[in-house]
């Protein structure tokens, strides 16, 4: 019996040393393959750093001090950040010396996803107007709920008008930042917020390769079944803190239905006390969203919005798989924005020669 197994361990040794000697090639090879697959099968796929990091008091936010590199098959973009996390730079609290400042507030379309520092609709504008200062401050995957959260701090830059984007992303996840249920708003804890082990990932080269992205995909099946494993042990997406509902899920959307409306009154107040005017930037919005928006917002004296739903898919203002704004779709919108705000702020000098 035991020369059988000392025979059966002479021919499996080869074998394994056979395998083991293989290993490193089939990894290289299987490398290979997955970033291939990634740029020629996944044409939405973004490959670079992330672009946000995690916070104790919202969850995620901008990264700060960062400077990277994000593409796709559409675009090529380089993107930093200061030390606030705001696109483009540092600034301070004082009032600048032009006497003009606006605060450009949203989600990834103001950070301008796609787009260099300098072609943000916030940058372009601030060209247009001349004497002004325009500080990006949006917040990608930013909803109504980090808008409110962040109130204040907007308030302590001392801004003369508000930019808001307003769009269906301001409906996802009002949950995020605010726990569900009547009454006054009560802000949710992210003390438990840390960086996934992932992320040690973007500290090495790997951080470009097809395969971070491809796992960062929103919409992927990986991507998918992480958020659907994540579920099961966070509360970050839930109605309640123990129960996790389906996006898809009819409660879940009459419950997100009435938590955005809770919030979307709570910014009109704040909107309301404030003394300056406030400029909506209206894009995509359901019909159930858009007479939400509609009974809430526009009524109020200080706030003037603009309609910019028609440009929604179209490839001279959108990149037609990505879906953010294109040069050209930031160049529009601030052309439009440019004008309006030298209504309403006449000290505002015209373009420069």
């Amino acid at each position: 019996m035991g020369r059988v197994r000392l025979r059966c361990l002479s021919e499996v040794a080869p074998a394994v040393q056979s395998w083991i000697l293989k290993a490193p090639v089939l990894l290289v090879f299987a490398g290979l393959f997955t970033e291939a697959y990634c740029w020629i099968a996944v044409p939405n796929i973004q490959i670079g750093p992330s672009f946000k990091q995690p916070d104790a008091q919202l969850g995620m936010v901008q990264r700060t001090n960062f400077e990277g590199r994000r593409y796709t098959h559409e675009y090529d973009m380089h993107w930093s950040t200061g030390s606030q996390g705001f696109r483009g730079g540092s600034y301070s609290y004082a009032t600048p010396d032009t006497g003009v400042r606006i605060a450009s507030l949203g989600n990834s379309h103001t950070f301008g996803v796609g787009v260099q520092d300098d072609e943000t609709y916030s940058a372009l504008t601030e060209r247009h107007l001349g004497d002004a200062e325009v500080i990006n401050m949006a917040v990608i995957d930013g909803g109504t709920g980090i808008l409110l959260r962040t109130w204040d701090e907007i308030l302590s830059y001392q801004p003369d008008a508000l930019v808001i984007r307003y769009d269906a992303w301001n409906f996802q996840d009002p949950f995020k930042q605010y726990v569900a249920g009547d009454g006054a708003l009560e802000p949710r804890s992210h003390q438990g917020q840390k960086a996934s082990p992932l992320r040690l990932l973007e500290s090495t080269p790997l951080q470009n390769s097809g395969a971070w992205g491809l796992m960062r995909l929103r919409y992927s099946a990986l991507s998918q079944g992480l958020r659907r494993a994540q579920c099961r042990f966070t509360t970050l997406r839930t109605v309640h803190s123990t129960q996790c509902i389906p996006r898809s899920d009819d409660a879940a959307r009459e419950r997100r239905a009435e938590q955005e409306r809770r919030l979307l009154e709570a910014l009109a107040r704040r909107v309301a006390e404030s003394d300056m005017p406030v400029v909506f930037l209206r894009f995509l919005l359901t019909e159930r969203q858009a007479a939400l928006f509609e009974a809430t917002i526009p009524p109020l004296d200080n706030v003037r919005v603009l309609d910019f739903t028609d440009t929604v898919g179209d490839p001279a203002y959108h990149f037609p798989i990505d879906k953010h704004l294109n040069v050209g779709g930031h160049a529009f919108v601030a052309d439009h924005l440019a004008t309006e705000l030298q209504k309403l702020l006449p000290e505002a000098d015209e373009d420069p020669p």
